[in-house]
């Protein structure tokens, strides 16, 4: 990001534009998950800095390649690179046009894009095929069960006795993208917990000012991508989760930097512009630096990255509820047992085998074969189910319905198939009943 804004617009505006990537707080957030999506980013923005250069100098046409197989990477990494892609044709046409000299030339270059692309991301599709048979599942494929319920269910189709409402959860409990909430209060458009802490660059609210650009090329060449991008995320899918717009935002905020630059350089002497800017950028950075504030004093991250303080201590502070549920699972379930999850979606840090509910639709799925089964999921290697209470009410707050969790039809399930064993605060531990405890009730009874 520096090396591009550095080469385009000088010293200045890279300085400034890689310290206001931060004021984008998921950046941030995310970036110290598993999740992908900054790693997404990067290959894109990499991407699209490979294409300006090819267009920018005449000699570079390998850039154009590299292009095609960073592409090809991103796409391998996440689905949304596919749209990205798709913003990105008018630029990688034109860049190729301007390589030719006839558009006819052009479809050269363009093939060997095309195939490099194809070529990097295949390792990704080629596995998805053998395994799942739809290279880009689930894109362009009907959608399957899990492994563990098709199992059960003797098909990988989802049956008809399925309801398939259960995999809106998610969009339930996200507001529709709206710019009021986007700078307001971004929590609202994303499900995480830590979406509570996202804050938006307010930098943004000048890129309207960048028609005064419109003659710079690699202005309207940073520009228009990432919006077309959001606009194919955004419009098909208003409940889109915050983090698949962060391919945008690289390129937006040396965009907005720029526009802040040479805005305040026409109307103030070159001293007070300088120092406007300054602090401009010290402002909207103030909301990222209020959120790593609280969770450096939360948790003991730099004692655990100094090597000073131990993993378990590390997630006690810095993640308690699920410390808890993970070091009384580890303490009461045995290591060669199978755990369903029910609306807890990270299945890291567990010693026993686990079954993540990753979209929430765990028990949705399974209950109408547990309500039709007069047994106890004999066959499933369920040993253990673990009840995430705190999550499935914060879901319900935020505006998923409890029909489409499946919750009340979860009681009479506990009550003839499963077994308490431990209950805290926010979740509970259960036994699949055996033998054992059938021997034991028919006794006591």
């Amino acid at each position: 990001m520096f090396s591009l804004a550095a080469r385009f617009f000088g010293g200045a505006t890279a300085s400034l534009s890689l310290t206001q990537l931060w004021a984008t707080t998921g950046i941030l957030l995310v970036a110290i998950t598993p999740r992908i999506d900054v790693t997404l980013a990067f290959y894109l923005f990499m991407a699209q800095y490979a294409l300006l250069i090819a267009l920018a100098e005449p000699s570079r046409l390998s850039l154009f390649y590299l292009s095609g197989l960073i592409l090809g990477f991103a796409i391998g990494t996440k689905y949304h690179a596919l749209a990205y892609s798709a913003a990105l044709s008018p630029l990688i046409i034109w860049t190729a046009r301007s390589h030719c000299r006839s558009l006819g030339a052009s479809i050269r270059p363009l093939s060997l894009f095309a195939l490099l692309a194809v070529a990097a991301g295949a390792p990704w599709l080629v596995k998805n095929w053998i395994v799942i048979g739809a290279p880009l599942y689930p894109l362009f494929s009907q959608l399957k069960l899990q492994p563990w319920l098709a199992s059960l269910y003797g098909t990988s189709a989802i049956p008809d006795v399925v309801n398939v409402q259960a995999l809106s959860a998610l969009a339930q409990a996200r507001l529709h993208f709206n710019l009021i909430d986007l700078f307001i209060a971004p929590g609202r458009l994303t499900v995480e917990p830590e979406g509570a802490y996202y804050h938006m660059n307010m930098l943004y609210l000048l890129l309207p000012l960048s028609i005064a650009f419109i003659r710079n090329r690699t202005v309207i060449w940073l520009l228009v991508p990432p919006l077309c991008y959001l606009l194919l995320i955004l419009i098909p899918f208003p409940a889109t989760n915050l983090r698949y717009l962060f391919p945008a935002v690289a390129p937006l905020t040396v965009v907005a930097v720029l526009v802040a630059a040479r805005t305040s350089e026409r109307f103030f002497s070159a001293g007070a512009a300088r120092l406007l800017l300054v602090c401009l950028c010290v402002l909207v950075l103030y909301p990222s630096a209020k959120s790593m504030h609280f969770w450096f004093r939360k948790s003991q991250v730099l004692g655990y990255f100094a090597g000073t303080v131990s993993e378990n201590r590390y997630l006690e502070t810095g993640f308690t509820y699920y410390y808890r549920l993970t070091e009384a699972t580890n303490r009461l379930v045995p290591e060669n047992a199978r755990v369903l999850l029910l609306f807890e979606a990270r299945g890291y840090y567990f010693e026993p085998q686990v079954i993540q509910d990753n979209v929430l639709t765990n028990w949705a799925f399974l209950a109408p074969l547990a309500e039709a089964d007069t047994g106890c999921l004999e066959g499933s290697g369920i040993t253990h189910v673990v009840v995430s209470d705190l999550a499935a009410r914060y879901y319900i707050l935020r505006g998923t319905e409890p029909q489409t969790l499946g919750i009340d039809s979860f009681p009479a399930f506990v009550q003839r198939c499963l077994t308490p064993v431990y209950r805290e605060r926010g979740f509970t531990i259960l036994r699949l009943r055996d033998g054992t405890d059938a021997q034991t009730e028919a006794e006591a009874g």
